[in-house]
């Protein structure tokens, strides 16, 4: 009988250290794809960009929105508290793509024009902005980038060197392949030099 006990204990011993083994296994990989998928780098390869610079930016934000166009909004932050933007606009032919490009261009540009005005009465000259605030629009291998300051809320159009906060770089990747297009914004802080952040793209 002790026997036949001993031989029972030691396969129930087996049992329980292989269901102990089981759920360590399966729980180690269950968090290892849950952290993967909060890396931007690993988020960005899947949708078919790479960017080594990107390897230490942790998700905190990514939802899919489906109006006219599919799209994929993304945030992410480093230690740092450098933040990336990143917007994925999906199932666009070349042309599509091509407007929607020059459509945010000109939205763009549009935050740097003279503003008249408020009243055709005021007496006043319109209110521009100097040329060292205006986006540096730059080119690269897929397209078009601007080098540009922002805001507080990481917002476009500032003109005073009191209002700059962060120094960022915007981009518009198409990928003819893929048919889809990633607007990419990064925001790093404004005493920081603009060759860095290019250093990014390139």
């Amino acid at each position: 009988m002790k026997l036949n006990n001993n031989i029972k204990m030691k396969n129930l011993n087996k049992i329980i250290l292989i269901i102990i083994l089981t759920i360590t296994i399966v729980g180690g990989w269950y968090f290892y794809q849950k952290e993967k998928n909060t890396q931007l780098q690993y988020v960005f390869e899947k949708e078919g960009i790479n960017l080594f610079e990107m390897h230490n930016f942790i998700i905190e934000k990514d939802l899919i929105k489906e109006r006219t166009l599919k799209e994929r909004i993304i945030l992410a932050k480093n230690k740092e508290n450098d933040l990336v933007k990143a917007r994925i606009v999906y199932d666009l032919g070349e042309d599509q793509a091509r407007e929607y490009i020059n459509e945010q261009s000109i939205i763009l540009t549009n935050l740097y024009e003279p503003v008249p005005p408020p009243y055709p009465e005021f007496i006043g000259q319109e209110v521009s902005c100097d040329s060292k605030y205006k986006p540096l629009k730059k080119e690269h291998s897929l397209g078009e980038y601007y080098l540009l300051y922002a805001g507080d809320r990481y917002g476009y159009g500032v003109c005073e060197d009191k209002e700059i906060k962060y120094k960022t770089f915007l981009s518009y990747f198409y990928l003819k392949d893929l048919k889809k297009i990633i607007k990419l914004e990064y925001f790093t802080s404004k005493y920081n030099d603009f060759n860095q952040i290019e250093t990014i793209l390139r």
